[in-house]
């Protein structure tokens, strides 16, 4: 009931008319990895002795380094912003298999897009690095149960470029389905006839 709530309130990237889903800015979250919060720690010691001894050089080391972190802010959020992604090709399974969900990757920038990466919940991340002006493909595996249509659920896009101090990412949900057949039964061999 409460997950149900919460995600009324998640900002996702949905497909248009035409099956594309382009990363808007509003659609990005960003939050410190484990290294940016202790990089944040180190700031603040950093800031109370350079306070606490009235060093010169330790405010403009501290200071420096705050800046390089707002600048990293900025390139992360960057990365991501105006990747587009469309469903690609799925093939039919036997139930019990996983299905391969192709998620086509387009960057229409001039730079590349380093370190961006696609995960499902639950499973591993799969990734990438996006060439200038490129379209690539990577699959998402999904383990199919039992019979009849298995749609892709949502997943995220994200990336830790360039210093690994934070994580932006994005849910997105693509209109994709794949159809799993029943799993075929075992083989009996015949039985030897009589004479």
């Amino acid at each position: 009931m409460a997950l149900s709530a919460f995600s009324r309130f998640l900002r996702l990237a949905e497909a248009d008319n035409l099956g594309l889903v382009q990363i808007r800015p509003r659609k990005i979250y960003i939050m410190p990895t484990r290294y940016g919060f202790g990089f944040g720690l180190l700031l603040m010691l950093m800031l109370i002795g350079s306070i606490n001894y009235a060093n010169n050089l330790g405010f403009f080391l501290t200071f420096l380094l705050a800046g390089l972190g707002l600048v990293t802010i900025l390139h992360t959020w960057r990365n991501l912003l105006g990747v587009e992604l469309q469903a690609g090709r799925v093939n039919p399974i036997f139930a019990g298999d996983k299905a391969n969900f192709e998620i086509l990757l387009i960057n229409k920038r001039r730079s590349e897009r380093p370190d961006i990466r696609l995960q499902l919940k639950g499973s591993e991340a799969v990734e990438t690095d996006l060439q200038n002006r490129s379209r690539q493909s990577l699959s998402l595996l999904l383990s199919a149960p039992r019979r009849g249509k298995l749609g892709l659920p949502r997943f995220s896009i994200s990336t830790r470029y360039p210093t690994g101090l934070l994580r932006a990412w994005c849910y997105v949900e693509l209109e994709s389905e794949c159809l799993v057949y029943p799993a075929p039964g075992k083989r009996i061999p015949p039985a030897d006839m009589p004479d």
